[in-house]
């Protein structure tokens, strides 16, 4: 029996098959006869595989081939057999003493002669005959047209992604970042792969760490950069990832640790952690970004930042260098407009703006006060846009221009209480921008917003829901949870409780019947029929497809209505057959019909047979009349001319006749050497005269007799003629000449200046006089200072071509540039034809001296002085406006003043860039006072001033020697820190996905708290957990926080507090730091319980059982009342798997114009598995006008394979 093992490590999965096995140790002795007893075998492994020899084979010893001598040979043969995807290898060996690890030496030597051979996964059988004949049987991952495929998308990818500007690490960082936006991590069809093919990426976007690696492995090699495959174990599983080499060092990189997929993809292990996954994959979202967290690592940052172990049998380079430190705190990297935004890492989430270009990461400053971004959370692309929520949790936006704003904006309520509860989601099936928001008193939400990128799409009064339980779960619908059903007011008597139908259409439209209109058709033609189906939904789409006899040939007809018809026949049209189409009886092979409500009926018919009550239809397909057998015929050529020179087209015509339509004409012409070969095509058409026309000739082409050496027509039935001539029997020759053109290189005259001294800081006028029968396209020239030290150059900015002059135009002179006489030191000059003459002079030998002479430069700084007629009082939270006088001889550039309070603490800053025509008086206004600094005499402690040409001037002061003082009114300074007196956690345990509530009594005597953060820590130390940025104030010095929510695979038992932050609005904090023993406050943490479905208490009305439903089924439920959308909660509709399980679900709301919904669409998060038995529930749904559900509704479907 044969057992696949698809195995990361080094990906040589074998095929385990007979119980006739090799001792490691016995030797064959195929040097004996062919009747020579063979040895019993047993086992031989190495690293993780276990290979087992068949029997020798003996079908194929007439066609061996190939020998070998030695076991390089034997490598290299594998290798060759591998490469070219052969599905076996049988070669003679003249080698004795043969042992099984030589032959399994061998196969590793020749599997690992490529990275991509070596990692691809190869099922190996293979045998040994005593005569010598060697065997190795290989079954690859995928079949040899899909290697073909991923050959073809490697190369198309590395065309796109990659350009030959472009730097090693520049490639290497495009290739990690291509595969990360475009892989998920998922596994894929055996067929396909299972996901350890590149295949499953080409196909799905879809596959695991083995694909990602060889993706990245096989780009490198298309680029010529050393890349090794790498395999081992991460996360207790096995894993493979690569060594990529840049500028001579070597680096681990792990493109599938940087995919955010991945962490959402794993659940939990076995206990002997061999990566069985028995939780289900859960893609909640699906954020298109990079983390670089595994981005040219050292191995000391693989094992830290990753937490891999090397398990690579084979020898590698080992990765010490950690230049690439700094990428791995980027996280959620998102591109806008060529502009690199990321949030730091997963501990501070700040902002950032970087270029990325560069292998060293430059930070650039965002245009935008740091509060606004000091801690972001999901950054999303969407149309042109990047959205995420800032501190204060409202939705923010940034556009391509670089502007960063508040969306949200008129909802803030301030930083430290009634803040925004607030998330941005991208759901799979379509880019979709969520916010969440709120506004709160007393702790409770009042009103909820929903939003899509800006636009307002949901609000509702909630009635005082308890914030901590109206924070929904990153993904899961948007509307409230209610975790309490409010009390029932006595209803007054009614003869009967109103109820609220549910209909929801399950059933697949009804197929009564094909007509084919006409039994015969010829080809070349299309043929009608009609379809006979019926839906209460109405019928969507009709899809058919009508089979040639053969079965080689087929013709489709589809139609698609913009709303659902009712209409009981469809009338349909095929393509047009092909003129040459297989004649016969075709037939109905496939027939599809779809209906409003995604419910569909497919047949497939075989030649003959009807399914159900539906019998096949025939079309006789007869042939067409093809009157026309003849191909076109060329009956005259005509050239205009038969001379030409390079850089020249050619035209002529050729005269051709056809009983038909002429679809293609083409002429070749040869160079004499039959090196070149120059193209015509058809320019013109008109009464059988074709004009064709070639390229430009080369300026550099053969001169010389170039051949007529193809011609070729086709008419519209594809009867072609094709004609080929060679030199000695060519139709016509055409000679070409080189070009009779200027080949004297341009001679320079004279070369003046318009007057004979500058003064430095001026620009130099120079006219050249130039002769050249062609036109001039460039002159240059180049001056240099007496010394040589100084050197200014020239453009040309006017012809006059009449007169043969060229004036060129040097910058300006330094203000200070050497003075004394400066000489022409070069002089280039060239024509339009590329014939250039160019001199060189020194200062003995120049033909042009120029003297220049010091200018009237102000060569003294500014100077300034503070003139205050009257004492300056301002109060804290204020601009100072101070008056200061500024003179200079030239005019003022800068002034700068910076202001500092009585201890030097607290300071403030002016700045002003004079315009050119200001007085000298100025008011500089400074930045604002903190509102708590320090009052009392501020004194100007440092001035600095320069102007246009440079001079500069700065000063520092004392408060004892300053020019100005100001005086500052305020109030007292606090300059104490808060102190926390206790910490409370909660008595009760809390499950692995709930957030933690805590308090915290902290106090300060001068400015009061401002911020208050805690960190909790799990038993061992290897999980945390902080709060989140709310915080709010419950009264006695007393705070209320919120943790974010636990790791679903985070360490359960006793969490504690192992550090506490506080605050006050002075920025004075203080910090503690605990270990276990110590810890102020303890929090029990117990594995989150799986929801069961509800209790029997609970009675269900059963709908009819659907099978064969699509995996990717949308269930619609329609009701006769606009429902409550509050009340379509998971709670109230949703699927559960056959254990019981909550799947991931989303919910489209079909609103009305006046935003009322009466249809609910509930569909899943990802697909459900194949063959799998699920159950919708429906219970407490509610209408607006609160009339209860009266019938709770379940319904048990099963997928289809």
């Amino acid at each position: 029996m044969r057992k696949r093992l698809w195995l990361a490590s080094p990906a040589l999965a074998l095929i385990l098959m007979t119980s006739t096995v090799m001792a490691e140790e016995t030797v064959l002795p195929i040097a004996q006869t062919a009747t020579a007893e063979r040895p019993e075998l047993v086992p031989v492994k190495f690293g993780t595989h276990t290979v087992e020899f068949i029997e020798s084979d003996r079908s194929f010893l007439s066609t061996v081939t190939q020998t070998a001598s030695s076991w390089a040979q034997v490598s290299d043969a594998i290798y060759e057999a591998v490469k070219n995807y052969e599905p076996q290898l049988q070669m003679k060996i003249s080698m004795t003493d043969v042992t099984s690890e030589q032959i399994i030496s061998a196969l590793k030597d020749g599997f690992g002669k490529s990275e991509y051979t070596y990692g691809i996964g190869i099922d190996t059988a293979m045998s040994v005959s005593s005569a010598g004949i060697l065997t190795f049987k290989f079954t690859y991952p995928v079949s040899i047209e899909k290697e073909q495929a991923i050959t073809k998308y490697v190369k198309d990818t590395a065309a796109n992604i990659f350009n030959d500007q472009m730097t090693d690490f520049q490639k290497v960082r495009a290739a990690y970042e291509y595969i990360i936006t475009n892989t998920n991590y998922s596994i894929a069809p055996e067929e396909d792969g299972g996901g350890h093919s590149i295949y499953s990426i080409v196909k799905d976007g879809i596959g695991v760490c083995q694909a990602y690696a060889l993706l990245f492995q096989r780009l490198m090699e298309e680029e010529g950069i050393a890349s090794k495959y790498i395999v081992g174990v991460a996360g207790g599983i096995n894993h493979a990832w690569n060594l990529v080499t840049i500028d001579g060092k070597t680096y681990h990189i792990d493109a599938t640790y940087g995919d955010p997929v991945f962490s959402q993809y794993f659940a939990t292990y076995d206990a002997a952690g061999n990566g069985t996954i028995v939780g289900e994959q859960k893609e909640i979202t699906m954020p298109q970004y990079v983390k670089y967290n595994t981005f040219l690592m050292s191995e000391e940052q693989l094992a830290k930042n990753a937490g891999h172990v090397i398990k690579e049998e084979r020898p590698y380079p080992k990765p010490s260098s950690d230049d690439f430190a700094a990428w791995h705190n980027v996280t959620n990297a998102v591109t806008l407009d060529g502009k690199h935004y990321y949030y730091q890492n997963e501990n501070t989430y700040e902002l950032q703006l970087a270029d990325f270009t560069q292998q060293t990461l430059k930070p650039i400053a965002l245009p935008i006060d740091t509060l606004e971004v000091s801690q972001v959370e999901n950054l999303v692309a969407f149309n042109d846009r990047i959205f995420f929520i800032n501190a204060y949790k409202e939705l923010s936006q940034i556009t391509k221009d670089g502007t960063i704003s508040v969306v949200t904006e008129g909802y803030k309520q301030g930083y430290s209480s009634n803040t925004l509860a607030g998330y941005i989601a991208v759901t799979k099936d379509a880019l979709k921008v969520y916010a969440l928001d709120g506004t709160i008193e007393n702790g409770r939400y009042t009103s909820l917003h929903l939003y899509s990128t800006d636009t307002l799409i949901y609000e509702k009064s909630l009635n005082g829901v308890t914030e901590q339980e109206n924070i929904p779960e990153l993904g899961q619908p948007v509307e409230p949870e209610q975790p309490n059903e409010p009390e029932q007011p006595v209803e007054p008597e009614q003869p009967e409780e109103p109820q609220i139908p549910i209909y929801v259409d399950e059933q697949s439209p009804t197929i009564h019947g094909v007509d084919v209109l006409s039994g015969n058709v010829q080809a070349g033609n299309v043929y009608e029929f009609e379809v006979m189906a019926e839906d209460e939904s109405g019928i969507k789409m009709i899809y058919a497809v009508f089979q040639s006899p053969s079965g080689m040939q087929k013709v489709s007809a589809i139609h698609e209505f913009d709303t659902p018809t009712n209409n009981y026949v469809t009338s349909m049209m095929t393509d047009k057959l092909s003129p040459f189409a297989e004649t016969g009886q075709w037939f109905l092979q496939y027939l599809y019909v779809e209906d409003g409500a995604g419910n569909y009926t497919e047949h497939t018919y075989s030649l003959g047979a009807g399914i159900a009550n539906l019998p096949t239809k025939f079309v006789q397909v007869e042939p067409k009349p093809l009157e026309d057998q003849q191909a076109p015929i060329v009956t005259d050529i005509e050239f205009t001319k038969k001379v030409m020179t390079v850089e020249e087209q050619l035209q002529f015509a050729l005269y051709v006749e056809d009983e038909t339509e002429v679809q293609h004409v083409y002429v070749e012409f040869t160079s004499p050497s039959g090196k070149r070969i120059l193209k015509a095509d058809v320019q013109s058409v008109e009464n059988g005269k074709y004009v064709l026309q070639t390229a430009k000739l080369s300026p550099f082409a053969e001169l010389g007799a170039w051949h007529l050496s193809k011609i070729y027509v086709e008419d519209t039935l594809g009867n072609f003629d094709e004609k080929l001539f060679d030199a000695t029997n060519t139709a016509a020759t055409i000679q070409v000449n080189a070009v009779d053109r200027d080949t004297q290189a341009p001679i320079i005259e004279s070369i003046k200046t318009n007057k004979e001294s500058f003064i430095a800081g001026e620009q130099l006028q120079l006219t050249a006089k130039i002769h050249d029968s062609a036109s001039i396209e460039n002159v240059y020239a180049e001056l240099h200072s007496p010394s040589g030290k100084q050197i200014i150059k020239t453009t040309l900015q006017a012809k006059d071509e009449t007169n043969q002059l060229y004036t060129l135009l040097t910058d300006k002179l330094p203000p200070f540039a050497e003075t004394g006489t400066w000489y022409v030191h070069k002089l280039y000059v060239e024509d339009a034809y590329g014939n250039y003459t160019e001199h060189q002079y020194e200062r003995n030998t120049t033909v042009l001296t120029i003297d220049v002479v010091k200018a009237n430069v102000d060569e003294e700084a500014p100077v300034s002085q503070f003139t205050l007629l009257k004492p300056l009082e301002v109060s804290v939270g204020q601009a100072m406006h101070i008056p200061v006088t500024v003179t200079d001889a030239s005019r003022v550039e800068d002034i700068y003043v910076k202001v500092s309070s009585p201890t030097g603490k607290h300071h403030v800053e002016a700045t002003l860039q004079p315009t050119a025509d200001a007085t000298g008086e100025y008011v500089l206004v400074t930045t604002n006072i903190a509102p708590l600094a320090e009052a009392g005499e501020w004194y100007v402690s440092y001035v600095y001033t320069s102007d246009e040409v440079g001079n500069y001037v700065e000063h520092t002061y004392t408060a004892e020697n300053t020019p100005a003082n100001v005086t500052v009114q305020g109030k007292q300074v606090d300059y104490e820190a808060p102190n926390v007196t206790n910490v409370l956690a909660p008595e009760k345990s809390v499950q692995l996905g709930e957030q933690v509530p805590l308090q915290v009594t902290a106090s300060d005597d001068g400015s009061g708290v401002s911020h208050v953060q805690v960190k909790l820590t799990s038993p061992s130390g290897a999980h945390t957990v902080e709060t989140t940025a709310e915080v709010e104030n419950i009264g006695d010095n007393t705070y209320a926080l919120l943790t974010k929510r636990l790791n679903l695979f985070a360490e359960t038992g006793e969490w504690y507090v192992s550090y506490v932050y506080v605050s006050d609005k002075a920025d004075n904090y203080r910090e503690y730091t605990y270990i276990a023993k110590d810890a102020p406050a303890t929090v029990n943490v117990t594995t989150a319980l799986t929801e069961a479905p509800p209790s029997d208490d609970i009675v269900f009305e059963q709908w009819e059982a659907q099978q064969n439903v699509a995996r990717d089924k949308e269930w619609t439920i329609d009701f006769s009342l606009n429902v409550d959308i509050a009340t379509i909660l998971t709670n109230n509709i949703y699927i559960t798997n056959a254990q019981g399980q909550k799947i991931g679900a989303r919910f489209i709301i079909d609103r009305q114009a006046n935003g009322q919904a009466s249809s609910i669409t509930i569909a899943p998060l990802d697909r459900y598995e194949a063959q799998a038995t699920y159950t919708l529930w429906i219970k407490d749904v509610m209408s607006t006008d609160g009339q209860k559900l009266t019938k709770n509704e379940k319904m048990q479907f099963t997928t289809t394979k």
